[in-house]
């Protein structure tokens, strides 16, 4: 079988943060087999996942999806995955339109982009209406 994962020497380091989120893992998972990350509140499982679906960057170290790497074609990654989550996942330490755009990479409508400014016109458009939809909806 081919690796549809391949992890090598993955690390993710926090600027605030004195040990590493993720420190130093490699691992793969073969096309069609049943995979699970495993590991204690802290062991850096949720922040692994955000590497794989390209929401974070690494420190160091190498990540493939499909035989994309996740850091040089985020795009191709976020064409052969899909995540569901167990809850709604809203993040309440993100503004309600990085919310938006963290989800509109995540389900393959637009490309993520690390500031507003940078997102396509439509997006933007997009957003400015449904925010002044919503705010008139509360008015009311």
């Amino acid at each position: 079988m081919n690796k549809i994962i391949r992890v090598k020497n993955l690390v993710k380091k926090s600027k605030k943060s004195e040990t590493n989120a993720v420190d130093d893992i490699s691992f793969y998972a073969e096309n069609g087999a049943f995979f699970a990350i495993l590991g204690t509140n802290g062991a850096g499982k949720t922040t692994t996942i955000s590497i794989l679906t390209t929401i974070l960057s690494e420190t160091s170290g190498q990540a493939e999806i499909a035989g994309y790497d996740e850091c040089t074609q985020p795009g191709k990654v976020s064409e052969n995955i899909d995540v569901i989550f167990q809850k709604p996942s809203l993040d309440f330490d993100l503004t309600a339109e990085e919310n938006i755009r963290f989800h509109t990479n995540l389900y393959g409508l637009y490309s993520y982009r690390l500031f507003y400014s940078l997102m396509p016109k439509d997006y933007k458009e997009k957003v400015v209406k449904l925010s002044a939809q919503s705010q008139s909806a509360f008015i009311r």
